[in-house]
């Protein structure tokens, strides 16, 4: 399902103006739940939601 995402929503892990295409790693806020995202020019696409630990940080494979 795609994501609507909103800037507020992540906390930015790698320093990232939401223009770039490729895999980036971010975290939904708060840091329950981890999701894999990957943008294309028509923004964020939630690939599969992951649920993880508090804290913990999950990064897409390049």
């Amino acid at each position: 399902p795609s994501l609507k995402w909103d800037l507020g929503d992540w906390n930015i892990l790698d320093k990232d103006d939401f223009t770039n295409i490729g895999n980036h790693r971010y975290e939904l806020l708060p840091t329950i739940i981890t999701r894999e995202v990957t943008f294309d020019s028509n923004g964020g696409t939630d690939i599969e939601p992951i649920f993880v630990d508090e804290g913990n940080v999950l990064i897409k494979p390049s």
